[in-house]
């Protein structure tokens, strides 16, 4: 599968240009050779003025500091076609040195920097006979070759998971990862001084969502939320105050919980001090980091001249520290566009730590990319699929096609793809286009970024994890809980009214999740809840005696009490809510009495009768 970019956004970038002072000023007209570690360099305009017509300049720049190497910041270059007019750069002390830009024309240069291998820089200067533009101007500084050292993260607060070379931390949904880098600077003091204090460090944490940019100098502790459920890749880059780069060879991945959900738990009420079944189930979805296909996404570069206009987009998928290491990383680049002249478009790739390639600068004149809409009111025309790979057989100025459309098909880049060799490929990826004369918008319909086969992540290595919750970590919380085995309990409330009963779980990452239930615990006199005495009052009887003792049942927890019904006389009571009491009469003859037994409610009381003959003792 080839790798295809998801747009999310286009911004436009406003150019702002700024004035430098330094001590001293040179020309390129000068000639000669210059030994300085300051000022700047212009075209033969100066810095108010334009460059001549056929011009033909070789000035050489050398440090005056012993062991430095010669950098140049352009800050301006605005110079008519590569064709026509351009500036050759040489690592060295004249033309025969090794050559570091090749024929550079049209805004190439400009915000670049170029360092010298060297003391020296010789610059090779050419323009023809017509058209001149303001030209170039560039800040001159020296500095001192790269002191090697190593960056690493030595620790994590909470420390990495099981295993201990696993580079990972589990943490739960909003919890603070506090991570520490140290660098190893063996030739410290060489040339210049090297600490963690002086180093500038770049930290870079990446999600589904993006990536999110921390930097400082002496920033080698970063403290960082992971509010969210998912994975995060943890990158760091540093320069040291040599501006010598460092990457971590080992990046570190954080896996924040995932939260369960709860589909399915549920609770059955019922009466007071019954029992009662709660069940809970929870399910954990895996998290997967795919990585995205192409977007067709129509997005308009306006006809606004010499602004720098961005179409970019984001990978987070490839594997913590992937990099690119050979042009051959980079399979192809294609778009699928229109617009009405090419002599007039400058596009180039910025990879996410900067580095940039030029794949088309303006050639070519009136020919057209696709068949576009001549208006600027961004109507889209029809595109055409440009591809810029090095496997093509010419650049797309080779295949001029004045009044008529470019044909669709794979170009070779401007520049090498090799000078995105130190790319990572997960991060921010922004197509560039600069349009240097106010004729026409045009339309980007689709842009694809093809990396090579061998470094696409495959199934078996994408990366998904899930946090496991155990059984036995699971539980409810609540009133009068009986049993509570594996998310399964039986309570026994007393308390009339809804309920609540919490259930918990507890993952791997010991990141605990609940969720509520309201059970019914309907009122102890609902009928529903009344389970009715068998009352029984004992058999019917006689006495030759005023006093009966009664010999009624009762179930335990119930209440009982004992009336007279009928009866010749007046009786009175000992006892009369015992299953046992003793009645007294004062008349002889038949008595009726009810025995009520109440299990808690009235509305739950059953009776029976008894008859009891009361009979003087008999006289012989």
């Amino acid at each position: 599968m080839k790798i295809k970019l998801l747009h999310i956004l286009i911004t436009t970038l406003l150019v702002i240009g700024f004035t430098e002072l330094y001590s001293q000023s040179y020309l390129i007209s000068d000639g000669g050779t210059i030994t300085t570690c300051s000022g700047t360099i212009y075209d033969s305009g100066g810095a108010g003025g334009s460059y001549g017509n056929n011009e033909d300049y070789v000035i050489t720049i050398c440090g005056d500091m012993a062991g430095a190497t010669m950098t140049l910041e352009f800050t301006e270059f605005d110079v008519e076609s590569a064709t026509y007019d351009n500036l050759t750069i040489y690592d060295g002390p004249n033309t025969a040195s090794p050559t570091i830009i090749i024929d550079a024309g049209s805004s190439s240069l400009d915000g670049q920097i170029i360092e010298g291998a060297s003391d020296c820089l010789t610059l090779e200067w050419h323009t023809d006979g017509s058209v001149t533009y303001a030209g170039f101007a560039a800040i001159i500084s020296c500095g001192f070759p790269c002191q090697d050292y190593t960056i690493d993260i030595v620790s994590t607060n909470p420390p990495q998971s099981d295993p201990a070379d696993s580079l990972w931390v589990n943490v739960c949904q909003g919890a603070d990862v506090t991570f520490t880098a140290q660098g190893t600077y063996p030739n410290n003091n060489t040339d210049y001084s090297q600490s963690d204090a002086s180093t500038h460090w770049y930290w870079m944490i990446i999600d589904e969502s993006g990536q999110t940019d921390i930097d400082g100098v002496g920033m080698n502790e970063l403290t960082y939320t992971f509010d969210n459920p998912g994975g995060y890749h943890i990158n760091l880059m540093s320069e040291d105050a040599n501006g010598c780069s460092q990457i971590i060879t080992d990046p570190w991945r954080v896996r924040a919980s995932l939260s369960p959900t709860f589909v399915g738990t549920d609770g059955v009420g019922g009466c007071p001090g019954t029992t009662m079944d709660l069940t809970g189930l929870w399910q954990v979805e895996p998290w997967v980091l795919e990585i995205p296909e192409v977007a067709f996404v129509e997005v308009c570069f306006e006809d606004v001249v010499g602004v720098d206009q961005e179409h970019c987009f984001t990978h987070n998928a490839f594997a913590p520290g992937q990099f690119i290491t050979a042009a051959a990383d980079v399979e192809s680049i294609c778009m699928n566009m229109e617009h009405s002249y090419t002599g007039d478009l400058d596009i180039w790739i910025e990879c996410p730590n900067g580095q940039t390639s030029m794949l088309f600068e303006q050639a070519c004149g009136s020919t057209y990319f696709g068949e576009p809409d001549n208006n600027d009111d961004c109507n889209p025309g029809v595109g055409y699929q440009y591809c810029w790979t090095m496997s093509a057989p010419s650049q797309m100025a080779d295949n001029c096609n004045s009044g008529s459309s470019m044909a669709a098909g794979d170009y070779q880049p401007v520049e090498d793809f090799s000078s995105l060799i130190g790319c990572p490929l997960n991060g921010e990826w922004c197509i560039h286009f600069l349009d240097n004369l106010g004729l026409d918008d045009g339309n980007v319909f689709t842009v694809e970024l093809h990396f090579a086969d061998y470094l696409i992540p495959g199934s078996d290595n994408m990366w998904t994890y899930t946090t496991d919750i155990d059984p036995a970590y699971v539980f409810w919380t609540g009133e009068n809980i009986d049993t509570d085995v594996d998310g399964v309990a039986t309570v026994s409330p007393t308390t009339s009214g809804d309920l609540d009963y919490t259930f918990s779980v507890v993952d791997e990452f010991g990141c605990q999740y609940d969720t509520v239930i309201q059970i019914t615990v309907l009122p102890a006199d609902d009928p529903t809840c009344c389970t009715m005495p068998d009352t029984d009052a004992w058999e019917d009887d006689h006495v030759c005696t005023n006093t009966y003792t009664f010999s009624a049942t009762i179930d335990a927890g119930n209440t009982g009490t004992w009336t007279v019904v009928s009866g010749p006389g007046n009786v009175s009571w000992t006892n009369q809510d015992s299953p046992n009491a003793i009645a007294t009469v004062d008349a002889w003859g038949a008595y009726e009495f009810q025995w009520a037994e109440q299990n808690a409610t009235p509305t739950c009381t059953d009776t029976d009768n008894v008859i009891v003959e009361f009979y003087p003792v008999p006289t012989t």
